[in-house]
């Protein structure tokens, strides 16, 4: 016999934290529940405080930036699970993230401490590395120029 819905979706957040869309797509995806029935039981979820968007988008912060992702990569990645653009906004603001700093940890990792001289194609492979991770150019720019 299976686990009601709600019990399911609890088991999942018991491992990791979602965002509310995402859960209610997992629902209709895994538990065969219509966008209604996935909708009703995550709300109910929700109004209890076990899922929480706010939680969810802090989490998924910290996570993408202890991978050295940058705030561009980040914001896709939360629009893409549904969550709103001011509520990114805020949380990156509050992530109290050196993005910088990051961005240039990240580039010394990956390709040392070599100057990039004025070597164009070196130029352009160290900026496509930062834009995968989703820094913004002139960020990336600086960096290079550094």
């Amino acid at each position: 016999m299976k686990a009601p819905p709600r019990d399911r979706m609890m088991g999942w957040l018991a491992r990791r934290e979602y965002g509310f869309d995402e859960l209610v797509e997992r629902g209709m995806r895994d538990l065969e529940l219509t966008r209604p029935q996935s909708e009703a039981v995550v709300q109910r979820l929700t109004d209890d405080g076990l899922q929480c968007d706010q939680r969810f988008v802090e989490s998924l912060i910290r996570s993408r930036v202890r991978k050295g992702q940058g705030p561009l990569k980040i914001r896709a990645d939360l629009q893409s699970k549904g969550i709103s653009d001011p509520v990114i906004r805020d949380a990156l603001d509050a992530a109290d993230v050196d993005w910088f700093e990051l961005a240039r940890h990240r580039l010394e990792r990956k390709f040392g401490h070599q100057p990039v001289d004025d070597e164009p194609k070196e130029q352009a492979r160290r900026l496509r590395f930062l834009a995968a991770l989703g820094y913004p150019q002139s960020m990336a720019y600086a960096l290079i120029k550094d």
